[in-house]
């Protein structure tokens, strides 16, 4: 379903800097751009029947506003594209918990979770986009941000999936392919429609 105008300009004055859209250009085309977010009432492309959450970003990329999750050099903006791309996921709210702490590494993060303070700076805007987006469906991207999510969100449903940034890891020596895959299976079992071709068709 759509998102009205005045919802889009709420999240985008309130996040718009920390989070984004899974809008992402055909996939012969670069995964990178935010040329997609010039389109016309770009707000009738959206909707509001999930979120994807991640912990917290890489690092500070916050130039302009949705550019989080696009601007990665790297392979994490083409794996969001893969999975969501031709799919119910296409043009769901992409955000993260911790939408100002710049770490790769979320293992250095696990002590948030019990940290009050931490928590509550982060939680009530969480909670604000998810309200306007009418109560969605999270889809969490790895067990941290599935932790954070049982615990101070009990009132919303989830799914727990793979974040991109596992693959590549030594500790986890998993295919693209392989990603894709358990994305789509996931969300499968779930009884959420995924795409009727996997990543190595396209």
């Amino acid at each position: 379903m759509a998102i009205k105008r005045e919802v889009y300009e709420k999240l985008k004055k309130m996040s718009g800097r920390e989070s984004s859209w899974a809008l992402y250009p055909d996939f012969d085309k670069d995964a990178f751009g935010m040329d997609i977010f010039n389109q016309p009432e770009i707000w009738n492309l959206l909707n509001d029947k999930y979120v994807i959450l991640a912990l917290n970003p890489g690092k500070d990329v916050q130039t302009k506003p949705w550019i989080n999750f696009h601007s990665d050099v790297g392979k994490g903006a083409r794996r969001l594209r893969d999975v969501t791309k031709n799919s119910v996921l296409e043009g769901s709210y992409i955000t993260d918990v911790y939408k100002n702490v710049f770490e790769k590494n979320s293992g250095k993060l696990k002590s948030f979770d019990s940290d009050e303070q931490r928590v509550q700076a982060s939680l009530p805007i969480l909670r604000n986009e998810l309200e306007l987006l009418h109560h969605p469906l999270i889809i969490t991207l790895g067990s941290g941000v599935k932790s954070f999510v049982q615990k101070h969100l009990p009132d919303y449903e989830s799914i727990n999936t793979w974040h991109y940034s596992y693959i590549g890891r030594k500790s986890f020596p998993v295919s693209d392919v392989k990603y894709y895959e358990h994305w789509w299976q996931t969300l499968s079992e779930y009884g959420i429609p995924t795409p009727q071709k996997g990543y190595q068709e396209k």
